[in-house]
């Protein structure tokens, strides 16, 4: 499993860190020690690309009661937080507009975020770790994503009924559709607002849709599209009604054959945060469906999945 570590370290004497963050003391109470919090800029080079971006971060110090103690928000890759002794709890959290509101540890675990709100430079991470602040103490706070990210490699076309076969497949768009778009940090769904239900409607586009202008695959070629999206997990279940209800978010994509629009959707069942879904070789043997949302049986494409860090889990072969 790989995720991205931050150092927090407490001491009495503090000096190795010149940069200063703002922060706030909240509670004043109690015998204080010096908190030095130390984040790096960036984060390692095995998670790779710009999401895993540190553009901004927040640390919260809460007491073994829940009760917010200290706080600093910036950019900055150190900062000095007082704090009273005793068990804390340290949570950060990256990339993400200030939150200036008084919460408590459950409060700021149920704090709704947006998928709009994160950006395709710095997206959302969150982390919670447990420690004890006396003369010197230390902590590591792994914080991770939380977006999925949903990866398309490239487009065969295999297309073998003589109708078909010498007319190339015209890429148009690969897009999203029943994307989760609010959650909290704790990860329970929030209002369930989504975008792009039953299909493209042009939500979030820059995570959520990419368009194409006359790019061909002609007969038994293959095209690299190297696309990829972010999005918030999604457990829900399918579902056959014509109307919208929740149902499994579905990466499509729309193609053009002989003057029709075809769509060709691919269900990623179960997002969770903070994985990297691949989809590598989708293999076009046939027409596809009349809307995005339609559920194609297993003779009408293959392809493979493939799930890789962010956190690691291994998908068998799909055929569709």
């Amino acid at each position: 499993m790989n995720k991205i570590s931050y150092l927090i370290a407490a001491a009495l004497t503090v000096g190795a860190c010149a940069q200063k963050m703002e922060t706030t003391p909240v509670v004043s109470e109690g015998e204080f020690v010096d908190l030095e919090v130390c984040v790096p800029r960036i984060a390692t080079k095995a998670t790779g690309g710009d999401d895993a971006r540190v553009g901004s971060y927040q640390v919260f110090v809460f007491r073994q009661n829940g009760t917010l103690e200290a706080g600093s928000y910036g950019q900055e890759s150190s900062n000095v937080l007082k704090v009273s002794q005793g068990e804390k709890t340290v949570a950060v959290l990256t990339n993400c507009a200030k939150i200036t509101d008084n919460l408590d540890l459950n409060g700021l675990r149920n704090k709704v975020v947006k998928l709009e709100d994160n950006t395709l430079s710095a997206v959302q991470m969150f982390g919670t770790e447990s420690v004890t602040v006396n003369a010197d103490a230390s902590v590591t706070v792994e914080v991770t994503r939380l977006v999925a990210k949903i990866e398309i490699s490239g487009i065969r076309n295999s297309i073998t009924l003589d109708q078909y076969s010498n007319q190339p497949v015209v890429l148009k768009s690969i897009f999203l559709e029943n994307v989760v778009g609010s959650r909290t940090l704790a990860g329970a769904d929030a209002n369930m607002v989504w975008y792009n239900q039953l299909g493209n409607k042009n939500q979030v586009p820059a995570f959520l849709c990419d368009t194409f202008t006359g790019v061909e695959i002609a007969k038994g070629a293959s095209l690299d599209v190297d696309r990829h999206f972010y999005c918030y997990p999604n457990s829900a279940e399918e579902s056959n009604s014509a109307t919208w209800s929740p149902r499994p978010t579905r990466l499509v994509v729309q193609v053009e054959i002989a003057g029709s629009d075809w769509y060709y959707p691919i269900t990623i069942a179960n997002v969770t945060a903070n994985r990297h879904y691949t989809i590598s070789g989708l293999n076009i043997t046939r027409i596809g469906a009349e809307n995005p949302d339609e559920v194609i049986s297993s003779h009408n494409l293959t392809f493979n999945i493939t799930v890789k860090d962010w956190e690691d889990e291994d998908m068998s072969e799909i055929t569709i």
